[in-house]
Parts: structure tokens; sequence; C-alpha cells
């Protein structure tokens, strides 16, 4: 099966979802339904990461792959709450590392993309940051003029797009830096 139909589904769904749990007879301003919809929000967008990872992984490691994939939704959404404009600084290095775990590897391999294609993987790394902040305008746009639900399911369909690249191609450079035999000094 290919990686995109794999891909695909799980952005939209994701959307889908995220906006449902935004339906304003649902959303409560606090109590228990309150985070009952914030844990499903959670685990939805774990599911995600972990689908989209797997997806670009030749045999993905599913349990490493969904802790991991928690952790890194787990810090984001508490990087948003303390100081949201380094929240694409936790993605990238969720981008960075979420690869080499979905290759049943421990997740600091990652950084090898950068010994061993250094300009590729800044350059990487800086067009995903750049990206992200783009994504992040774009939710804001999207929160002043397409508002309620079909303002939430746009705004994750581009925050899933800007995950997908950023996964797909963090995994194409860490398969190609594996791949390869370490350089001879």
């Amino acid at each position: 099966m290919s990686a995109w139909k794999k891909v695909l589904p799980a952005v939209v769904i994701t959307a889908a979802v995220q906006a449902a749990l935004v339906w304003p007879a649902l959303t409560p301003s606090s109590g228990a339904l309150f985070l009952l919809l914030v844990a499903a929000s959670f685990a939805v967008t774990v599911a995600a990461v972990s689908v989209i990872a797997g997806a670009f992984a030749p045999a993905p490691n599913w349990q490493p792959l969904v802790a991991w994939s928690a952790a890194i939704v787990l810090v984001a959404v508490l990087t948003a709450i303390a100081a949201l404009a380094l929240t694409p600084v936790v993605l990238l290095l969720g981008l960075i590392t979420v690869p080499p775990v979905a290759h049943a590897v421990s997740p600091h391999r990652g950084f090898l993309v950068f010994r061993r294609h250094p300009a590729h993987a800044i350059l990487l790394s800086l067009g995903m940051l750049a990206l992200s902040y783009l994504a992040w305008i774009a939710a804001l746009l999207l929160g002043f003029f397409v508002t309620g639900v079909l303002g939430a399911f746009a705004t994750w369909l581009v925050f899933g797009a800007v995950g997908t690249v950023g996964l797909r191609s963090f995994s194409a450079l860490y398969r190609r830096t594996t791949a390869e035999p370490p350089a001879q000094d």
C-alpha cells in the first residue's frame, strides 16, 4: 500500500475529528466534558502523527512510535501554553526525532542527518520552521475569516499538510543517511 494512501486519510480524518470537537453544542467552557474533549484531541493528534510517520517507514515499530509521538505532542502542547512562539521549534525537534523511532532506533539518531548531510538538514530545518510559522499565521487568519467548524477543519488540514511534508522530508533524509556508509575520517 502506498504511503500516501495512509497519509491522506489520516490528515483528513484528523481534521474532521478536530473540527467536530469544536462543534458549538459540544464545547463547554470547563468541566469534565472539556477535559474529555482535550483528551480526544490529544489522542487523535498522536494517532495521526504515528500513522503518518509510520507510513514513511518500511516496517514501523508501532509501540515506541506511538509513545514518542505522544511525548512530542504533549511537549508541543505545553510549549504552546507557556511560550507559543517556540512551538514550531518543538515541532521541528519532533520532525527530526520521530523518523528514527519509526525505524525502531533511538530518537537521538535523527540528528545524524546534520552530521552526514549538514547543508541539506539545515536548509530543511529552516524551511520547516518558516513553513510552521506560516501555518500558524494561516491558522490565525482562518480564525478571523473562516470561523467555527469549517475554520477548525481548514486549520487542521493546513497543520496536517505541513506536518506531512516535514515528516516525509525528514524520513527520506534519515533513510538516505542510514543507507550510506559513514564517511571515513
